[in-house]
This record gives structure tokens, sequence and C-alpha cells, in this order.
């Protein structure tokens, strides 16, 4: 595609997308090569691969990568194809093991990735092989911020803490908010579901709007908070739209939060029994993080790590990764978190209160997929493709914070985290290389401010 068309998918300055980018099967090879073979895209949690031989496997775009934990306790990540005819090397989800061996023609790989020992080699390949030529390609880049391993497959690219920037402020509010670090519950789950990646993605970038309307019925069934019970049906008696906060940060990261400290554990059956437990934490929150970041510690949240890694990281605490799998379709992985010295009742609560939620069979869960099913069928149309789709909510209206990182919206319902995802999305697929994304705006900022 020439640079003028895809300058013209996105118009962050007036909010629209073209809905082409949901459905177009150029623009999607182009997202693999410039989005998923260039930016951080997370991997796994530390917690499931403590001990040498530990693996997981996982997808970067639509490549599938084992990532390993080493002898010296490093972590690597290597493409999941035998270097001989390309067969999976590993079909197992994570186990731990002294080498991969291929079920084809029977190669096999160290952990560290390289070419061990082959069937008949001295016999077939007379000293010929070049088997220093032949281990597993690897991943360029791997890095752990705070548990959470990341890969990319850009050498050239930032590092993984100025690839995240200000949303690492963020972040920590619920990755560095106790000590003992945290944990994934098992996992992960995994379904397919037949949407565009960038669909959820963007929901859980800021989407504060579809809560009242899309689940309102879960919210009348199960939430016990006043406050966000109070958002079913989008009623102006509800200050959600006043109240909390909407930010983008760079690299099209977006977050958002309700800020009264208890929001998100309303879905929770008991929620007095995950209360006491925060109400002990917080001023060991404040301690370590500040006066902010002690206020925001329980409330309900949302965010996005661009491109395809979200979370609701309080009392739902579900972390998940859309992985793309065709222009019109992601495979879904989920996990929940949990702070690895949380008392046992506490970690209970957390993971039923996410599995009835945000689990592959949870009431949110359903009531999103739909949404995002149809959000994509519809643009199949060659007409209705043609046309835009619009997220101008908040134009203009976020700014800098006197002590907030990245571009603030008060009120925690706004559009101006979407904005950002697809003002980042398309200069990535602009830009040849990162040292043109480097000279292209990375901040929704400077159009919020104007």
């Amino acid at each position: 595609m020439e640079q003028r068309e895809l300058a013209g998918l996105v118009d962050t300055a007036h909010g629209f997308q073209s809905r082409r980018i949901f459905h177009d099967e150029a623009i999607y090879r182009l997202e693999l090569e410039r989005v998923f073979a260039r930016c951080w895209l997370f991997l796994t949690h530390e917690s499931l691969i403590p001990n040498s031989g530990d693996f997981q496997t996982a997808l970067m775009g639509e490549d599938r990568v084992l990532v390993v934990r080493q002898a010296d306790a490093s972590i690597r990540a290597f493409i999941n194809s035998c270097q001989h005819r390309g067969n999976v090397l590993c079909h197992a989800d994570s186990g731990n093991t002294r080498a991969f061996t291929c079920n084809y023609h029977g190669w096999s790989y160290g952990i560290d990735g390289s070419l061990a020992a082959v069937p008949l080699e001295a016999e077939v390949y007379r000293g010929a092989l070049p088997k220093a030529e032949l281990g597993l390609m690897q991943v360029a880049q791997v890095a752990s911020y705070k548990g959470f391993v990341f890969g990319c497959f850009d050498p050239q690219a930032p590092s993984l803490a100025d690839y995240l920037g200000e949303m690492a402020w963020y972040l920590d509010t619920y990755v560095d908010a106790v000590p003992g670090g945290t944990e994934f519950l098992g996992g992960p789950m995994k379904y397919r579901l037949p949407c565009n990646w960038k669909l959820p993605a963007e929901n859980f970038a800021g989407d504060g709007y579809h809560v009242g309307w899309t689940h309102a019925a879960a919210l009348m069934t199960m939430a016990k908070d006043p406050h966000v019970g109070g958002m079913q049906g989008n009623t102006t008696q509800n200050s959600v739209a006043t109240d909390g906060l909407h930010v983008a940060t760079n690299h099209g990261h977006g977050f958002s939060l309700l800020d009264d400290g208890y929001s998100g554990i309303a879905l929770h059956d008991q929620p007095e029994v995950t209360a006491a437990w925060l109400t002990e934490q917080r001023p060991v929150v404040r301690e370590r993080l500040g006066d902010w970041r002690s206020r925001f510690f329980g409330s309900h949240c949302n965010l996005n790590v661009f491109p395809n890694f979200s979370a609701l990281p309080m009392g739902v605490n579900t972390f998940r990764v859309w992985h793309p799998r065709g222009p019109a379709e992601i495979e879904v992985w989920i996990w929940a978190l949990a702070y690895r010295d949380m008392p046992g009742e506490v970690k209970e609560a957390t993971r039923h209160c996410h599995m009835k939620t945000f689990g592959t069979a949870g009431l949110f869960e359903g009531d999103d997929a739909e949404n995002m099913q149809y959000a994509t069928d519809v643009c199949r149309g060659h007409v209705t493709r043609a046309g835009r789709m619009y997220s101008g909510m908040g134009l203009g209206r976020g700014g800098a914070h006197p002590e907030l990182p990245g571009t603030v919206h008060q009120g925690a319902i706004a559009e101006l985290a979407q904005r950002s995802f697809y003002e980042f999305w398309q200069q990535l697929l602009v830009a040849p290389d990162w040292s043109a994304v480097a000279g292209l705006s990375t901040h929704a900022a400077a159009g919020e401010r104007a």
C-alpha cells in the first residue's frame, strides 16, 4: 500500500478511523510486519517458569515461540520450528525439559536453542552438517518488567523500559504495589473469537462508555458497590462520566480508572474479605508508590499495553493477550493475577471473581465477545467497509497533569486512549523502521492540548 493511502486510514485530529482497517487482508499483512514484528509483545509471567528448563509456548503475531528459563536463570525465546523441515518443535503448552526434540526426524535442541543431536548424523551427513548454523531462530530481545516477560523481534527497537514509558508508572500501581511481587494463578485459558484484534485492545485501553450499557444485566446481578452498580444503563445519576481518570501515554498505551479505592472488588461475592486486605495494604502502597497510586490501588481500572496486552488488574485481575489469527479472528489467552503474599482466602476470592466475570465462560466476557464479533463482521460488506468509525469523545479535553504522566482526561469516560492507540498504529504502518517512528510524534498530547 502507498504511504498516502496508509496515512488516510486514521484521522486523529477529528477522531475517525477507516472501517477497512478491521477487515483488509493487505493491511493485516502489513500489521504482522510493522506492528507485531516490531513492538514488544507479552510472552508469559516469570512465576510460570521458575526453574531451569521450564518453558511456556507463546505467540508473537502469528509466529509460534518457545519461552525458556536458562541454566543461568536468564530467559530466552526461540521460534518454535525445527530448522530441518520446519515442523512445530514443541506441541505442549508448558513443561520442563532438558531438550526439545522434533517428532518428524528426531532433531534435538538444547534449552539454549543450539542444535544438540541429529539421528544418523555421521552416516547420512558425512561431516557436512553445519550444526553451529542450525540452532533455533532466536527472538532478538527478551526482557522482564517486574515479573512480566516480553519479547521483541526487532533488535533496533527501544528497550522494554523505554517502550513502556509513561505506562510503567501506572502499571506499578498493580505489579509493584506490595512486597513479594505477583504471580499468575495457572493458565492460560484459551478460546477463539471471530473479530479483529484491534477492537478488544482499544476497548481495554479505555472504553468506560460501554460498561453501563453492554454489561447492564451483569452489573445488576453481580455488582456489590453502588459506584460500579450504578453504572448500569449509563444514567446521569452516576458520576463515572466526571469521576476518575482516562489517560493516553506514549507508544499508544492506554489506562483509565474510577479512583475510589475499592470499586475493583465490586464484583466479588464477599467484597468485604478483600476490602479488609486492601485497607491493610494501603499504607504499604503509599510508602512504596506515593499518595496518588495508593488512592488508585483497589480502584476498578483497565489498561492496554500496545498492541495487544490488556488487563483489568484490580479485583477482577484478568490479564490477556489478543493474538491475531487473520484480519477477522483472534485467539484469546487469559490469566488471573494475584500477589504472592496474599492470604489464601483473598487469592481464592480473586480467582473466583476472575472466572465468573472474564473467564472463557464469564458473564462480562460473553457480553464483550458478542460486540467484538459483530463489529468486525459488519465491516465485511463492500459499501460498509468504505465508511468510517468515530471515536471523538472528549476531543481536545485531555492535557498535561501537574503530577501524573501521560495525557490526562478528567473523568473515566472518554476516547482519548483510543485515538492515541490508532495514531500510534498508523505511525508504525507508515514508518519503515524504528528510527522513522522516533521521528514522528508518538504521543497524543499535541493534538489534545491544541
